[in-house]
């Protein structure tokens, strides 16, 4: 049956539908299906039965139909495999006490036919017995593609099969000497170390996540199980590493060398993986890492592939080929195309630029108006790796004192496969169809932005998000769309109007974050996800967002291109961490206040304490070539004395000369630095001026602000124009 979505909704199956799945499943919002799902198997086996009267037909339960039927019972002759995969999910108390609910209800159903777990060997123990125990008769084994690494609890499993009351040690323990000689002891060891830190991570039950594996968790499904994977195998690496050296040491036999070298392989492909993704997730929290991450997810994505091609070549080519078709499809950030994306900076830095429109587009799903054909064309990528898409999609924006245009351009070569389907507004079914999607953050800040969808029938959904993981789906904004559907594909138009937005017409110059993604479902297997500024993640990932710039991205001569970030545009103590990249070590502070001004009513105020430093970061959009002055008057009080070994300049600036990916286009040698003494703001106004010219390639740049002495420090009238 079907994998989990794209389930008939026509009226006589949903009829068959009884209950909703239960608060806190994590599928509240979905019918449980096994009234419906036993009804069609019952059908079949009706037929099969009468032909086969002693034969089974087997048969999944799975998915949304996992819990027991309310009221269907399931033909005797159904054979009915309960695919909960227990060892995937850890066999924590927790867990288990979870899927023995639904083991339990099935077996009050009279079937008794299914599931053995993937083998993890305490698990294996206490499974085997109660399914034992609750009289069930075969099953089914759901088992990874590697002995290796569930040979010890599938070999137990095999044992308990005659005798589920069996002591388990001596098999175990028969197992490892068996199999690895001398070195079976450390083997041992090191399984049940994996063993025990896959159960805690599984289970939410570390005690301290790294910063990294937190990084993912906090992404929600796209990357969470990235966070358990880190979380699970961080702590461990060291002691697994030590562990199986110890095992090679101990060999006695070119055979069991062999075995134990296999157990290696998979130790350096995780551990490789692992690596791998604690540096991406530094280089996603940070957009100026330092270029030894950099190196870092080189290195590790390249011996992630030289331990991937070593097991393929000696032993294993099924496992290759298994872990690249698994990586290719849940477009996993490991692959080498995604890694090596994310570090040349592409998936932060996409800009698209936004037309004015004179007159505007009609809203009719025809891309011919004159505003398309005036605005500059954004292209999408496949979001996980980043590579060109399977079907193109072009983007455009447009804008007017009133509205937001934007134009969707889908190709499709499959067109005749696609369905149009149609849903009431705010269906979540709507994502389970061929749809695009529109975030705007106007703000930059990662709160409050909006959230747009439309599928290729003209259903719509519309959210306003407090922070990437909670949706206002309640929230109704008013706007226009419309889709047209043509011989090679279909194109979608939007009009959003600006009060929708809560904002005033934007500034020429003005840059808000926006990403634009589609997803094809009927004409793509598997589904492909777009967008123009590729997360590498799930959807909601603020901090990959790409720039919208309105009208002109290159600033006219004498025109403040910082004005967009004038203190005077924020509100006293709101968030500023995402427009001005606030960034600092020990004890800081970057906020807009308004205790102290030079002009106006409010200024940036830096406080820095003892051993600590504080920076704000400037990203103007695409500049010209020449010359350009930085200036800003700046106020100390109190101004502490330099700590050791730190500058005694404030402030200092430097400016970093980039391409439109975003990558310098110097050595750092060549960035512009300038600095100024800290006492003449001691107590008073003074000027920091700051004067540079651009380096050949320079599309863009960017322009630092650090604060290194001890105190309090103000910031205003900052302006920056081209000579």
């Amino acid at each position: 049956p079907n994998d989990g979505s794209g389930f008939c909704e026509c009226e006589d199956c949903r009829a068959l539908d009884l209950a909703m799945w239960p608060e806190g499943s994590g599928r509240e919002d979905r019918p449980q299906m096994a009234d419906r799902m036993m009804a069609f198997y019952n059908q079949i086996a009706e037929v099969t039965s009468a032909e086969f009267p002693d034969c089974y037909l087997g048969a999944y339960v799975y998915s949304y139909y996992a819990l027991p039927p309310l009221e269907v019972t399931p033909h005797p002759n159904l054979a009915l495999v309960l695919a909960i995969n227990s060892a995937w999910r850890g066999g924590s108390a927790q867990h288990w006490a979870e899927d023995r609910e639904k083991i339990d209800g099935w077996a009050d159903h009279g079937s008794r036919q299914m599931g053995f777990p993937a083998p993890i060997v305490r698990h294996t123990i206490e499974y085997m017995r109660h399914i034992s125990d609750i009289g069930y008769r075969g099953g089914y084994l759901y088992i990874g593609p590697i002995w290796e690494t569930l040979g010890p609890g599938a070999y137990l499993m095999t044992k308990l099969l005659w005798d589920a009351q069996a002591d388990p040690e001596p098999i175990v323990a028969g197992y490892y000497a068996d199999l690895y000689g001398e070195a079976g002891d450390e083997v041992r060891a090191y399984d049940e170390l994996v063993e025990d830190a896959w159960v805690r991570a599984m289970a939410g039950e570390l005690q301290e996540p790294s910063a990294e594996a937190q990084h993912f968790i906090a992404k929600g499904p796209g990357g969470h199980m990235f966070g358990v994977l880190l979380g699970a195998w961080e702590p461990i690496l060291g002691e697994a590493r030590g562990t199986l050296e110890r095992a090679l040491a101990e060999a006695g036999t070119d055979d069991v060398r062999a075995r134990v070298q296999r157990v290696f392989d998979q130790f350096e492909f995780a551990e490789a993986s692992a690596r791998a993704l604690a540096g991406i997730a530094r280089f996603e929290s940070s957009r100026n890492p330092d270029p030894a991450v950099a190196t870092q997810v080189q290195q590790a994505i390249e011996q992630r592939e030289a331990a991937l091609e070593r097991i393929g070549e000696t032993w294993s080519p099924h496992f290759r080929e298994w872990v690249r078709t698994n990586d290719d499809r849940v477009r996993s950030p490991l692959r080498p195309s995604a890694a090596y994306f994310a570090l040349a900076g592409d998936a932060a830095r996409v800009t698209l630029g936004a037309a004015r429109a004179q007159p505007p587009p009609a809203i009719d799903g025809d891309p011919g108006d004159a505003a398309w054909q005036q605005a500059p064309r954004g292209q999408m990528r496949e979001n996980m790796g980043a590579s060109e898409a399977v079907a193109p999609t072009a983007v455009a924006a447009a804008f007017d004192d009133e509205a937001l245009y934007l134009l969707f351009v889908c190709r499709e070569p499959n067109m005749g496969e696609l369905k149009a389907e149609r849903f009431g507004h705010d269906n979540g079914q709507l994502f389970s169809t061929d749809n695009v999607e529109i975030i705007i953050d106007p703000d930059g800040d990662g709160r409050g932005y909006f959230h747009f969808a439309i599928n290729a029938g003209g259903s719509t959904w519309d959210g306003l998000n407090a922070d990437a993981q909670t949706s206002d789906v309640e929230w109704a904004g008013d706007w226009q769309h419309a889709v047209g559907l043509g011989e090679d594909g279909w194109t979608v138009e939007v009009a959003i109007p600006l009060a929708t937005l809560n904002v005033e017409a934007p500034a020429q110059g003005e840059s808000w974050r926006l990403n634009l993604h589609r997803t094809r479902r009927s004409t793509a297997q598997p589904n492909e996800y777009q967008a123009l500024a590729p997360t590498l993640g799930g959807f909601h990932q603020p901090a990959m967002f790409g720039e919208l710039v309105f009208g002109e991205t290159v600033a006219p001569t004498g025109e403040n291109i910082l004005r967009k970030w004038d203190a005077e545009r924020f509100e006293v103590g709101e968030d500023i961490s995402g427009p001005l990249r606030t960034g600092g070590e020990g004890q800081w502070r970057v906020e807009i206040a308004d205790d102290r001004a030079y002009e106006g009513e409010r200024s940036i105020k830096v406080t820095v304490g003892e051993d600590s430093h504080a920076s704000f970061t400037y990203y103007p959009a695409s500049v010209e070539p020449g010359n350009y002055r930085l200036a800003m008057r700046y106020y100390a009080d109190p101004l502490g004395a330099p700590g050791p070994g730190r500058p005694a300049d404030v402030p200092i600036t430097r400016v970093i000369f980039r391409d439109n990916s975003g990558d310098a286009v110097s050595e750092s040698k060549q960035y512009s630095w300038e600095r100024s003494p800290a006492e003449p703001a001691d107590g008073a106004w003074a000027d920091h001026i700051h004067v540079f010219r651009t380096l050949p390639g320079t599309e863009r740049f960017t322009v630092t602000v650090f604060v290194h002495r001890p105190g309090t420090h103000w910031f205003d009238d900052i302006s920056l124009v081209r000579f």
